[in-house]
């Protein structure tokens, strides 16, 4: 959910967003045991909202992907991205450098190449979108390589997200509901 308010890591350039997580309390062991950053699964700690950041201009659109619990993999999966204008078979390459406080991947560099491949129909439990991008981004890093296909409507942003980490895990997201307030 958008806040209204900058992010207060990169207030000139990122909008903040809110994130909340379900998470019943009988579910948080066996959730631990997805964690793929060993320091996040010895944690006795589960979020359930946290705040983060978007960009979104006439040049691109970005945006933290969901990364805190078991889906902690996706710091180090290319970040949802889009550079505009797209077109079929456009690339750019981009860095995410986790820092301090990132455990296993501490001060290391991902470096994701990102290829627009099609525009296709896709339906979601949202709704079916007539003409989304396809773009496929394959993450390269010391500790392996990751994929992260994602499919990007103009008007309502990324709208479906699969992932497969350098571990096999998958996971994948798709839009089921808009609130417009």
């Amino acid at each position: 959910m958008a806040t209204g308010r900058a992010w207060p890591a990169q207030p000139e350039v990122q909008d903040e967003v809110a994130l909340q997580f379900e998470v019943r309390v009988e579910e948080q062991v066996e959730l631990r045991k997805h964690f793929v950053n060993r320091k996040f699964a010895a944690l006795d700690r589960i979020s359930t909202q946290e705040t983060t950041g978007v960009i979104e201009n006439n040049q691109e659109v970005w945006m933290h992907p969901f990364r805190a619990n078991q889906f902690d993999f996706t710091e180090v999966a290319g970040f949802p991205e889009v550079q505009l204008p797209l077109e079929i078979g456009k690339t750019w390459t981009s860095y995410i450098h986790p820092g301090k406080g990132w455990g296993d991947w501490e001060n290391t560099t991902v470096t994701s190449v990102y290829r627009v491949k099609k525009r296709e129909k896709l339906k979601t439990a949202f709704q079916e979108f007539e003409n989304c991008w396809k773009i496929a981004c394959v993450s390269t890093a010391p500790f392996g390589d990751s994929k992260h296909d994602f499919w990007f409507d103009a008007h309502y942003g990324f709208v479906r997200m699969e992932y497969t980490n350098y571990q096999g895990q998958t996971l994948a997201f798709d839009l089921e509901e808009v609130i417009e307030k």
